[in-house]
């Protein structure tokens, strides 16, 4: 905000924005990937939170095989949920994405956009175009994609703290 002793925060961001249009960057920008940060992926690789089959809003709705924690790869957003088998095979051959969901990559913008680092935990319930329901609502109805996804992230800002305070020291 301009004031007669030069530009001064509102307080509603805590950065000046850049917002690049037609007039301050002609050709624009192309970002296909964005980076996680190195350092957040390699404290990421040393999580091993004990992931659950079984949710707790119904202890009793349990899915048939451990979840994993699989670290890497490339995610993509996708504007509609995808449900076909065919897509999905189709974007692993063609552009090696191994999940795709409808949220990340705004985050990622964010993110990119304001030079912060980066790095994002998904839980992942199905395969677009699978056929086992009964899987997928216990993923959902039970709880269990967040309250895994809720390990996950905690124990990768338990692992982060505890780097941050020894480098900090």
């Amino acid at each position: 905000m301009p004031t007669p002793n030069g530009s001064v925060g509102t307080g509603l961001f805590m950065r000046d924005s850049f917002v690049r249009n037609n007039s301050n960057f002609p050709n624009g920008e192309y970002k296909f990937d964005y980076e996680v940060d190195a350092e957040m992926l390699a404290i990421a690789r040393t999580i091993r939170p004990k992931l659950d089959q079984c949710g707790p809003k119904q202890p009793n709705v349990c899915i048939s095989s451990q979840p994993l924690v699989r670290i890497g790869g490339r995610g993509i957003t996708a504007s509609a949920f995808l449900a076909n088998p065919d897509y999905r095979n189709y974007v692993f051959k063609t552009i090696k994405a191994v999940s795709v969901d409808m949220e990340t990559t705004a985050f990622a913008h964010v993110a990119y956009a304001n030079e912060i680092p980066f790095i994002a935990f998904r839980s992942l319930s199905d395969l677009a175009g699978g056929d086992d329901s009964t899987e997928v609502g216990a993923f959902f109805g039970s709880g269990l994609a967040e309250n895994n996804e809720a390990k996950v992230t905690l124990g990768f800002l338990e692992a982060w703290s505890k780097r941050r305070r020894n480098v900090d020291e």
